[in-house]
């Protein structure tokens, strides 16, 4: 009877972790060519390839947009895919470890967006500079990300 009082409660009044994956498939950053990050933090959004402005064209063509962490460098082994398009901006979310990751994007058009992967508590956030490649993190153990406008 505790145990479902308890149950019950946590359901009504708990939050919902946002940042579930959903899912593993890695195939569009299997031959994406790999880059190499280091944290020096996040500068202005460079995604949309420094054209600085958000045409409507550009912008229809955003998603589908998942970012991918990955267990291992080069996006290789266990990665978690996190929809892009249902991830608030400006929430730091954590997950679990990671050392590489990137960006899939089908249409290749940018982000309107940055995408920061960081250290526990976003202390420190590196930005993915553009989609479709894979990063390899170096300089802390990461564990989160945000989406920064």
């Amino acid at each position: 009877m505790r145990f479902t009082f308890t149950a019950l409660f946590v359901a009504v009044f708990g939050q919902t972790v946002l940042a579930g994956p959903l899912l593993t498939d890695i195939s569009t950053l299997a031959r994406a060519p790999t880059s190499e990050l280091n944290t020096f933090g996040v500068h202005s959004n460079v995604t949309l390839g420094g054209r600085g402005d958000v045409r409507h064209d550009v912008a229809g063509a955003t998603f589908p947009a998942n970012l991918l962490v990955c267990a291992e460098a080069n996006c290789a082994g266990a990665c978690n895919a996190f929809d892009l398009s249902k991830i608030p901006e400006d929430v730091c979310l954590g997950t679990n470890q990671f050392f590489s990751a990137g960006i899939s994007q089908p249409s290749n058009s940018g982000l309107p967006f940055a995408v920061t992967v960081g250290t526990l508590g976003c202390d420190s956030l590196v930005q993915l500079p553009s989609v479709n490649t894979c990063f390899n993190l170096n300089g802390g153990s990461f564990a989160t990300f945000e989406l920064l406008p």
